[in-house]
């Protein structure tokens, strides 16, 4: 009889298996029929941009393609690979499996977990599908699968403590597919179970725990170790959401509690509204309700989650303490991720009901609120499938780095037939970013770029009234060719406001002028500017000063221009009179001293300090700085060490007619410095003459009397030095009205009616651009191949100017430029720069025969290399050799693991606790 009873057990078993089975199929059906029986492909942000599954999976070839694709996820190099391989390259296959998996998986994951604690497990693992943090996130494919694997992890982990090592090893491949989020989540949550199982249950398998977590993170370090690298050490355009410091986010309270983690500006994450955003009510309080009535260590841990998880998402937090380690804060500062913590604890908190009604009542409300948005098919439309236009498919595999130019606003494809609900909320942006930026060959975007580097947001032929005089007329094919660019695109086929389209075509009309048309369809315009090189060599120019002098130096010496290097230091090249004559001997940041009342700039057009320039009447001067403090009022206070010695101190302020006075108090000695100017730009200001006997300097800087913007204090010992070779002198550097003009190449010029004096000496050769008026030297009305002296006094008689590039006589710094293959091996001469056309950073390498040498940035954009001693050289991207040595790493593990598991199997260490 018994027998008989462990049967029917079994049986009973079997069958609620194939039940639960058949919901998770249910689950990935419902939520994707439609997307797998409309015609076309899915096209989500960062997710699916490309018109197949071949271009989707290079998004994992991370190293060294960092140019393409700056989203470095780790997790996506496993989980790309496992979903081309199911899908056997399918790509609508692929994006069904993408979408719709990640809800089967989440259920079964949380049935998995919560059948531990309770026979109602399989019904309450539906509240971890449907709830507003899981319906919210329709985007990120990496999250939702994360996501679905996060309680499957904990309850191997239960598992593992209790030494069995399957469970070890299963952890360990949940582990190697999971990032950087995943893991802090994972070792907070982990951290709270090990703390539960010591007081209820006793002492874990250590051995069987630590087996399990070192083999997870073994598997996932070929992936994982590149990016931790360049996290920690890197500075990079090409990869730089490693370097991005945005602001930890936080919801109020009662968003927190109920899962409502969406905040303005994510229009992409924003798909239900109003009260859909409360559907969870019911759940939370029936879950209160449970830690009010009863005792155990189950209720325990599940509100211990509940507050831990309250601390990482709400107003009520611990961000003080996250903000003492900014790496540890930028994984914790998303609130939809944390809330998957607070998710699990409601979870652990309802396992422990007794009452049929209550779990019914706590699982059907959010399934009746959510279940239309989930079983819709393709998630209210936001997952629609389109099927994009025969341009697209006509885009070739070309050689040579493309720069597209997109639409400025909505970044939604017209031919996107994405519907939703008619009260849906207006904040809810349906899909349709579709990039360009890896069909046909390698490419950039230049608004993606522009955020990085000031070059493309200057050199961006895109007429809009609202670019502080952005518009330049530079020969394009000289202007992005010498960075590498061959080919532009503009893509036209984006919902924009009638005067961003109009501008989109004044581009594609200037473009197919100045270059050779490839395609040329309403949606798309691909223009070829020639054949740019990849790598060019030639003795650096050193300057001081921004992008408006690149464009007078392309306007003058076109593709001869030497590779630049913005510089403070060796200075070969000056912008106006902006040379310091002397040695910096100490310098401090501003936006490294304590603030009181001041903003940190970014130095790019796209930071609030530009929006201010524009409500004042000013102009952004697209000067090289890339970070600066400024405010109305206010202090910053620091200190260095400085050597004894007499100095001259500079500081490098914003120059214009609304700028304010900043006061320096430096080592007990004021200085007060006037920063108003009829010039327009970021330059040195002379503050005055300083003797110190050695040892720290305290440093005091008060801003008063108007917009005051500073980026750096250098203390300089005087050496009246050689003056520079090149002096560039453009419309922000001379006194007097600005106005656009796109007769100019810089696409501003400058009126004036007075006298300046040159900096430099020696004798100069002229190169100007003048408009009408007149120059007038000592010898003359001024033209192009006049000779002037450095110091002599120029008279501008109603002169309006575009440039003057005074370059010395004799100099030869064209000579030696020209264009190289770098390819494999190649010869570099003595004292020459290397410019590689690829976005800068600072893990490539350049080796010389017995020589390596670091990049610096050239243009503010590329890498550059400065090579003293010359030889037959190569290039290497110490990222990918770290990713070798990684892999090879696990191949050792892996051997190593399998024959200690062979030999030790059996013994004492990996015996089942009973």
């Amino acid at each position: 009889m018994r027998s008989v009873d462990k049967l029917l057990l079994k049986c009973k078993s079997r069958s609620k298996q194939y039940i639960i089975l058949i919901i998770a199929v249910i689950l990935f059906i419902g939520s994707t029929w439609q997307v797998a029986f409309s015609p076309g492909y899915v096209f989500l942000a960062e997710q699916f941009e490309f018109l197949n599954a071949h271009l989707f999976l290079r998004v994992t070839s991370l190293w060294p393609n960092t140019e393409i694709f700056s989203e470095a996820d780790p997790g996506k190099l496993y989980l790309y690979w496992a979903l081309y391989l199911l899908s056997f390259g399918d790509y609508k296959v692929l994006q069904v499996m993408a979408l719709g998996l990640p809800s089967a998986l989440a259920y079964l994951s949380a049935t998995y977990l919560l059948s531990r604690f309770s026979k109602w497990g399989w019904a309450i693992a539906f509240l971890y599908v449907f709830n507003p943090l899981f319906i919210n996130q329709p985007r990120d494919i990496q999250f939702r699968f994360e996501y679905a694997l996060l309680p499957l992890a904990l309850a191997v982990l239960i598992r593992v403590f209790e030494g069995r090592l399957i469970h070890g090893l299963v952890l360990a491949f949940i582990l190697a597919m999971g990032s950087y989020r995943f893991y802090v989540l994972f070792a907070i949550m982990a951290t709270l179970i090990f703390i539960w199982y010591i007081i209820n249950k006793g002492k874990p398998s250590l051995v069987i725990t630590t087996v399990a977590v070192t083999t997870g993170l073994i598997l996932s370090l070929p992936r994982i170790l590149p990016a931790i690298v360049h996290f920690l050490e890197g500075d990079s355009l090409a990869l730089a959401t490693f370097g991005v410091t945005e602001g930890i986010r936080r919801v109020d309270v009662l968003d927190a509690f109920v899962l409502n983690y969406y905040y303005p500006g994510d229009v992409f994450e924003k798909i239900t509204h109003g009260i859909l955003n409360f559907g969870f009510f019911p759940s939370v309080l029936i879950s209160i309700a449970v830690i009010l009535r009863r005792r155990n260590n189950i209720v325990f841990l599940g509100a211990l989650f509940v507050l831990v998880g309250i601390l990482l998402t709400s107003t009520i937090n611990i961000d003080p303490l996250l903000a003492t380690f900014p790496p540890l804060a930028r994984l914790l500062r998303q609130p939809y991720w944390n809330g998957i913590i607070t998710l699990i604890g409601y979870l652990l908190l309802l396992s422990q009901l007794r009452s049929r009604i209550a779990i019914i009542a706590a699982v059907i409300i959010p399934a009746v609120f959510y279940g239309p948005i989930f079983f819709s098919g393709n998630m209210w439309g936001y997952w629609c499938a389109s099927t994009p236009p025969q341009s697209y498919e006509l885009l070739p595999s070309f050689e040579g780095k493309s720069l597209w130019i997109p639409t400025l606003g909505s970044p939604r494809a017209v031919w996107v037939k994405c519907e939703r609900p008619q009260w849906a909320s207006n904040a809810w942006g349906v899909t349709g970013d579709v990039e360009i930026r890896s069909w046909g060959g390698d490419a950039l975007n230049v608004f993606h770029v522009s955020y990085l580097s000031q070059y493309f947001a200057y050199f961006n032929y895109f007429k809009q009234s609202w670019f502080p005089f952005a518009l330049v007329t530079v020969d394009p094919r000289i202007a992005y060719g010498i960075v590498g660019i061959s080919y532009v695109g503009m893509v036209t086929d984006r919902l924009a406001s009638d005067d961003v389209q109009r501008s989109l075509w004044e581009a594609r009309d200037f473009f197919s002028r100045t270059a050779t048309v490839v395609i040329n369809s309403r949606e798309l315009g691909l223009y070829k500017l020639g054949d740019a090189p990849m790598c060019r060599a030639g003795a650096p120019l050193f300057l001081s000063g921004g992008y408006p002098a690149l464009a007078v130096l392309y306007s003058v010496f076109g593709w001869r221009t030497p590779p630049v290097i913005f510089s403070n230091d060796n200075i070969t090249a000056v912008q106006g009179w902006d040379f310091i004559q002397g040695d910096v001997i100490s310098s401090i940041h501003f936006s490294s001293m304590r603030l009181t009342g001041l903003t940190k700039g970014s130095g790019i057009i796209y930071d609030e300090f530009y929006n201010k320039l524009l409500k004042l009447g000013s102009i952004w001067s697209y000067d090289e700085v890339p970070n600066f403090v400024y405010g109305y009022s206010g202090f910053a206070e620091g200190s260095i060490i400085l050597p004894s010695g007499i100095y001259e101190i500079y500081v490098k302020g914003y120059v214009s007619n609304i700028s304010g006075i900043i006061t320096l108090t430096v080592g007990g000695k004021e200085y007060k410095v006037n920063l108003k100017s009829n010039e327009t730009r970021f330059r040195w200001v002379h503050v005055g003459n300083f003797s110190w006997s050695g040892g720290r300097v305290d440093i005091k800087a008060v801003f008063s009397e108007g917009l005051v913007a500073v980026s750096e204090l250098v203390f300089v010992r005087p050496n009246y030095k050689s003056a520079p070779d090149v002096i560039i002198i453009t419309p922000y550097d001379i006194p007097g009205l600005k106005y656009r003009n796109l007769e100019s190449p810089l696409g501003i010029i400058a009126e004036y009616n007075g006298s300046l004096k040159l900096p430099g000496n020696g004798n100069y050769i002229v190169y100007l651009h003048l408009i009408s008026g007149s120059i007038r030297g000592s010898y003359g009305d001024l033209s192009n191949g006049s000779v002037v002296q450095g110091g002599e006094v120029l008279k501008f008689l109603n002169a309006r100017v575009s440039y003057i590039l005074l370059v010395r006589q004799g100099w030869k710094g064209l000579e030696s430029v020209r264009n190289i293959t770098c390819q494999d091996t190649f010869t570099v001469n003595n004292n020459e720069l290397v410019q590689f056309n690829v976005l800068y950073d600072p893990f490539w390498r350049l080796k010389c025969d017995s020589q390596t040498y670091s990049p610096v940035k050239v243009f503010g954009l590329v890498n550059g290399f400065y090579v003293k001693t010359g030889g037959s050289c190569k290039l290497q991207y110490i990222l990918y050799d770290v990713q070798k040595l990684a892999f090879y790493i696990t191949l050792v593990y892996l051997f190593i693991l399998t024959g200690f598991i062979l030999v030790f199997y059996n013994k004492e260490v990996f015996r089942v606790k009973k």
